[in-house]
């Protein structure tokens, strides 16, 4: 079971308890997500420019949900980005990526999980986000992404025996 928050989300939104997901279409273009991260947002102390720990150290995962099925594209590249500013074009570099998938493979209801490996918090640029590269021309096709964790990676606590956690 995967944990996704709605304040993490790259693509899509979230209202009244449902996800829907941004449409992602064009010919030969790249389409970036509906939102960005942005690693330096809410602190108050001088951190010397310093970004946030992506991950805390460890990998992290972006899921992408197909919600519509692609239509036309020959493929779509799935990436996670990083770059100085918030429109993923200044400095941008691809912390990991899909791939070009088939257009068979991007039906409705398909998960696409992409490990994002660990990285130095010193080289990681401020903003965060997923871009989708289209290779042909795509008519229909809508995802939702976000950061996510699976249940099972969380730490487990033990007690010890004879105590009911209520």
């Amino acid at each position: 079971m995967a944990i996704l928050d709605a304040f993490s989300l790259f693509s899509g939104s979230y209202a009244s308890g449902a996800l829907t997901g941004q449409t992602v279409t064009g010919t030969n273009t790249t389409v970036n997500g509906t939102n960005v991260y942005d690693t330096q947002a809410g602190l108050t102390l001088n951190t010397g420019g310093q970004n946030v720990d992506l991950g805390k150290g460890q990998e992290f995962d972006v899921e992408f949900d197909i919600t519509t099925a692609f239509v036309g594209a020959t493929s779509v590249e799935f990436q996670i980005v990083n770059a100085d500013d918030n429109a993923l074009a200044t400095n941008a570099t691809t912390l990991a990526s899909t791939g070009a998938v088939v257009l068979a493979q991007l039906t409705a209801g398909t998960r696409i999980s992409v490990a994002v490996p660990k990285a130095d918090p010193r080289t990681v640029r401020r903003y965060v986000g997923v871009r989708y590269v289209i290779v042909g021309t795509g008519t229909a096709g809508a995802v939702t992404a976000g950061f996510t964790t699976l249940a099972s990676d969380l730490p487990q606590p033990t007690y010890k025996s004879g105590f009911a956690v209520l």
